[in-house]
This record gives structure tokens, sequence and C-alpha cells, in this order.
């Protein structure tokens, strides 16, 4: 899934692993690229609608500038007992 990233006040708490993740990518530190991905995936993140509405559960989420991504995860994964 692909689209533009509308940030809270809250972004600014967690933007920095973001920042540092394209650049460890960029950069091909990609040990380090991995270790951010794993807290990435720790702040279990969720995406809504528009108005509100929760959708399905994310992984692999990656944000540069306003842009971001991820993956939908697979009906197995999101089961897991996630809040």
């Amino acid at each position: 899934m692909l689209g533009t990233l509308i940030p809270t006040p809250e972004y600014a708490l967690i933007r920095q692993v973001f920042d540092d993740h394209v650049e460890a990518v960029n950069t091909f530190c990609l040990s380090h690229a991995g270790k951010l991905e794993d807290e990435i995936a720790a702040l279990g993140l969720k995406i809504t609608s528009r108005h509100g509405g929760m959708l399905p559960n994310i992984e692999d989420v990656q944000i540069g500038d306003s842009d971001f991504s991820c993956r939908i995860a697979s009906v197995a994964d999101s089961g897991r007992g996630e809040t």
C-alpha cells in the first residue's frame, strides 16, 4: 500500500527512527537498517481511514518525507493478539 503521510503531533516522537532507516538503506548499512525495521515493527503502527475507521493490520512500514508504504499483514499475522 502506498500513500501520503498526514502526520499527527505524535509522529514527532517516532520520526527519527524512520529518518535513520532511510539513511541506513541509502548508505547500504543493511544490518543497521534491519535493526531499525525491528524497532519500527515493535511500534505496532496502525492505519485509519479518513473517517477514523480502522483498516487491516499492516507490516513493513516505511516512511520517507511525506510518503509511506506498507504491506497488509496476512490473515494469519492479523490474529496475533496485537492491540
